[in-house]
């Protein structure tokens, strides 16, 4: 029997770190990959780091804060296809200790305390997940065609 292909996904995993009813949210620069726009910490995962490793890796690099990584509580999952690949997207709450800052200058303009159901320049994908989680929805689509 002929092998089937299977598709390979990036893993990205995104924390949102609340305080007073908003998120922490950061402007990229310099990525190459949405700048200007708007995203809580994230990033991808790894070869041999877990989910939550990458979690409390993300937090420390780009804002600067610890996060409890038996804090983590998934909040959604998005299924994503993009122009260069597929990608599974992990959104996260967690505790956080550490006052927040911007750790990261040469990749990120600006952090901001950010209301996520208001009107803010987020990167494309980040208001459906958004949406979904308000809705009480594990999981979402986005980039494909039904």
């Amino acid at each position: 029997m002929p092998a089937i292909p299977r598709q390979q996904a990036y893993l990205a995993v995104y924390v949102l770190l609340w305080r007073d009813g908003r998120i922490l949210a950061l402007q990229r620069q310099n990525t190459g990959y949405m700048d200007g726009l708007w995203c809580p910490p994230a990033g991808g995962v790894d070869l041999g780091e877990s989910v939550a490793q990458c979690a409390v890796r993300e937090c420390a690099e780009e804002v600067g804060v610890s996060i409890d990584p038996d804090s983590l509580t998934l909040l959604h999952t998005m299924h994503r296809l993009t122009p260069e690949r597929y990608v599974i997207d992990l959104f996260f709450q967690a505790d956080f200790t550490g006052q927040p800052l911007n750790a990261e200058p040469h990749k990120a303009a600006a952090i901001e305390w950010v209301d996520p159901s208001g009107d803010w320049p987020w990167m494309t994908y980040i208001p459906q997940a958004f949406q979904h989680m308000q809705n009480g929805s594990a999981f979402s689509q986005f980039g494909f065609t039904q």
